[in-house]
């Protein structure tokens, strides 16, 4: 769903054909995907099935069809830094039979069984809706467990479900990861402190945990927030993501990274960068962008930028700035700010306060 929750899907989105074979444009896109997060040193969780979309395949035939195109797929481009999740919470609205809790291991042991030329095989596993156990045979099946926390409200609730699935008499020692929750930024209670959320006591239990971050209604025209709602703004642009992530540097011991702002206090058609927590960094250059276009950088301070020589008519704006501390290289943004024309004396129409 490319805006959080949707009730439904009427879009075709999908890198399967309805016959179970693979579409390649899709494909094509994912190669370079998961190329650029392995140069990244990310590993992808690739979902093969959603529900919303599974009716879109003609039949249990075409659903097993893909699997194995998929996996072989993957096989065959050599990766090494791709797990696969069968589907999205098999326990939610699925059309296929062999796409929900009481058949998916059918597929998960189908996917695990293919082997590469030189016997290679993936890790594969499938995951089920907020606050759900998997099944004895989905955890039986599995090579690392999937858990959501979504509705979780109680972060205790999460210790609890993580002991419970280590418990199972079908699980064997494996990665358990929760690949979603969206609980810490929308529940009052939680919030991002080093105690007290899903997201902590979920590390503090040897558990992964995944940031789920989509825009709410009310923010749909606020660009900055949600890394789930197109269109992405993939840099720490809103108060949220930027606390996730000072949270998890906090957690692993690496240097949080600098905080770049828009000062429009000057008046006169010129904006300045202001950045913050740039402890030990060096600022290489920083760049003005408008709708996404470099106009214009600096690499000295201060970093003042005139904006009245530009066309006066919708744009986006925000600033980017290349930090360098020893070997380590980062981009930190701005938030952006939408239609930033006056009369002098700021931002017509600024989507973060």
């Amino acid at each position: 769903c490319p805006y959080g929750y949707c009730r439904t899907q009427p879009w075709d989105n999908s890198a399967f054909a309805a016959d179970g074979s693979l579409r390649p444009a899709y494909m094509d896109r994912l190669d370079r995907i998961i190329r650029r997060a392995d140069e990244l040193g990310m590993i992808v969780i690739l979902g093969y099935f959603y529900f919303g979309q599974d009716e879109r395949l003609r039949d249990e035939a075409a659903v097993i069809k893909a699997v194995e195109n998929a996996t072989k797929w993957v096989l065959d481009k050599g990766y090494g830094n791709v797990v696969v999740e069968i589907n999205n919470e098999c326990n939610v609205r699925y059309d296929h039979a062999i796409l929900r809790c009481d058949r998916v291991h059918e597929l998960i042991s189908r996917a695990k069984k293919l082997r590469s030329e030189d016997g290679r095989s993936l890790y594969v596993s499938t995951s089920l809706g907020g606050g759900s156990i998997p099944p004895a045979n989905i955890i039986q099946a599995s090579d690392y467990v999937l858990l959501h926390g979504n509705g979780v409200q109680d972060p205790q609730r999460m210790v609890r479900m993580i002991r419970e699935v280590r418990s199972m008499h079908a699980y064997k020692p494996m990665p358990i990861v929760v690949n979603e929750d969206d609980q810490p930024w929308r529940v009052v209670g939680q919030g991002w402190g080093q105690d007290g959320n899903n997201f902590v006591e979920a590390v503090k239990q040897y558990a992964s945990w995944g940031y789920f971050d989509f825009r709410r209604d009310e923010e749909d025209d606020d660009f900055n927030v949600g890394y789930q709602s197109v269109p992405v703004c993939w840099q720490l642009c809103s108060k949220r993501k930027r606390q996730f992530f000072n949270l998890l540097a906090e957690i692993t011991g690496r240097p949080g990274a600098p905080e770049v702002f828009l000062d429009w206090s000057d008046g006169a058609g010129k904006v300045i960068a202001k950045i913050e927590k740039t402890e030990g960094w060096r600022i290489m250059r920083v760049e003005l962008l408008l709708n996404n276009e470099i106009v214009t950088s600096a690499e000295t301070p201060p970093f003042e930028f005139q904006l009245v020589e530009y066309p006066q008519k919708d744009h986006f704006i925000r600033v980017r700035a290349t930090c360098q501390k020893g070997e380590r290289e980062i981009i930190v943004a701005s938030p952006l700010v939408k239609n930033p024309w006056w009369p002098y004396g700021g931002p017509a129409d600024s989507t973060e306060p």
